[in-house]
Formats: C-alpha cells, sequence, structure tokens
C-alpha cells in the first residue's frame, strides 16, 4: 500500500442526490485530488474533482477559513501547471474538442468570446421535414431529444399542438 498523501489523493466520496429530476444523475462521485503548489501559496488547503451533469470535470477548491471556489478542471491543470492566473473573460480551452481530454498539451487560453464562436460553428445540424406541411428544414441535433418530431416554424406548431 502506497502513503497516506497517495492515498488520501484517491479518496473519494458518493453522495446522493435528492429531488434530482429523472434525466439527471441520482447520485455524484466528488474524488479528493492532490492540491498544486499554485494554489497552496494562495491559501487553499484542499481540492475536489466531480463531473457535471454536462460531462464536464470540475475542481472545487477549499481555503481554510471554509469558503470554496469551483473552476473547470482544465483552468485548475492550466493555472496550475504554468503557475499564473488567468482573467476571468477568459476560457481554457481543449484544442481537439474532447472535454474530457485534460492533457496541458491539449490546453490552450482563449477569449470567452471566441469560445462561444467556435462552439456554434461545431453545431450538427439533422434535416428534418415538417409534419404538417413537409417543407424540408435544418435543426441543430441536440434539439432532436426535446423535440422528437419537430416542425419547421411556430405556425405549423400551432397546427400540430391541436392535432389529437
Amino acid at each position: 500500500m502506497g502513503s497516506w498523501r497517495n492515498w488520501s489523493a484517491q479518496e473519494s466520496y458518493t453522495l446522493k442526490v435528492v429531488g434530482s429530476s429523472p434525466t439527471l444523475p441520482t447520485t455524484t462521485t466528488i474524488m479528493v485530488i492532490e492540491l498544486s503548489d499554485h494554489y497552496k501559496k494562495k491559501g487553499y488547503i484542499r481540492a475536489y474533482l466531480a463531473v457535471n451533469r454536462e460531462q464536464r470535470r470540475v475542481c472545487t477548491l477549499r481555503m481554510t477559513d471554509r469558503t470554496m471556489t469551483s473552476m473547470s478542471y482544465a483552468r485548475y491543470l492550466y493555472t496550475s501547471h504554468h503557475g499564473c492566473d488567468i482573467d476571468s473573460e477568459d476560457h481554457v480551452d481543449h484544442i481537439n474538442g474532447d472535454k474530457m481530454d485534460d492533457r496541458i498539451d491539449n490546453l490552450q487560453v482563449i477569449s470567452g468570446t471566441y469560445n462561444r464562436q467556435k462552439d456554434k460553428k461545431r453545431k450538427e445540424m439533422v434535416l428534418c421535414i415538417c409534419p404538417v406541411c413537409s417543407t424540408k428544414f435544418l435543426l441543430d441535433k441536440k434539439n432532436l431529444k426535446f423535440r422528437p418530431n419537430p416542425c419547421c416554424g411556430k405556425r405549423c406548431g400551432g397546427i400540430k399542438s391541436h392535432w389529437k
């Protein structure tokens, strides 16, 4: 068995989420991770790692007075590795687009505005046919799970809402 320090870095907790919706997980695992020197110098005493409902890793840092702050795990890794802070308007971006690939060489700092524009370009569009007027239209693929049989617009959606 390894040292206590290595064991505490792998310590994890499973929490039951009360009152969650059916689409959200009912449990979440929080792991205690080793705190970097960069954040030790700032007065933090503990770091926790969890995965949020968007399947992104989130790091929560605790100070001695029990106040806590959260940030993306990619931001935590980048600032810890480079030993510097990043402006709050800037984002740490995954170069290859895989939000779970947190290798240092896959992370870059970009402006929040550019990151949002880049995300819009990544949308995967699907060709749909309106069930009311048979018009072909494009719809963002992620919206199909919320609207399984979509219409081309409000007019057709209003007509379809009165169907039995």
